[in-house]
């Protein structure tokens, strides 16, 4: 048996939770001032530093995962992914992301960089225009606190296809970082041969 906390340093909400051996335990994060706003597909939150990162701490090992689901127009979305130990991040990462269906504006490629050390200092190298004006192909830096978010969405997924796979993220002076990267709704066709799909 465990305990643990979920803490947001920028702006001090918190809260604890138990976990017993072989058995799972949901922590539900209140939306306010812990989300990274994606309105219908558009760039709120985008190419700016937010107070968004979480920070958990355990008295013993345990598996995390983040997962997220929303319902709107009687679709439901969903995302989850696996949280590495502090210990386990890197200092530079090469970006994986999901084209977008082209013509689908809120199909949007994007990732997000949390820092967790003060006076982190991030050089990004994107392969796709971003939604508030950085280039492809022109670097450029960004400095962030612990618990600091930086996210970019992409600004002509939905218009070419194009996605920030192959984007190049390095900190310059070592401290490590956590990046998610993935597409605000990857959408894709799929269709049926006769049989129920």
């Amino acid at each position: 048996p465990c305990s643990g906390s979920v803490t947001n340093p920028n702006t001090q909400w918190s809260t604890t939770f138990e976990v017993q051996p072989g058995s799972s335990t949901i922590v539900s994060i209140p939306i306010e001032g812990n989300y990274i706003n994606n309105p219908a597909g558009f760039q709120d939150d985008s190419d700016c530093v937010l107070n968004h990162g979480l920070h958990v701490v355990t008295t013993d090992s345990v598996s995390l995962y983040a997962s997220n689901m929303l319902s709107w127009d009687n679709e439901e979305n969903s995302e989850a992914t696996c949280v590495l130990t502090t210990p386990s991040l890197g200092s530079e990462y090469i970006i994986q992301t999901y084209p977008s269906l082209k013509g689908n504006a809120n199909d949007l490629s994007e990732f997000c960089i949390v820092a967790t050390q003060n006076n982190t200092l991030v050089d990004i190298t994107l392969t796709d225009k971003s939604a508030c004006g950085h280039y492809a192909n022109m670097p450029f830096s960004v400095v962030l606190q612990a618990g600091q978010c930086y996210q970019i969405l992409s600004a002509t997924s939905y218009l070419t296809n194009k996605e920030f796979s192959g984007t190049h993220i390095k900190v310059r002076n070592g401290k490590r970082i956590a990046v998610f990267a993935g597409n605000n709704c990857a959408s894709y066709y799929y269709y049926s041969d006769g049989f129920n799909a």
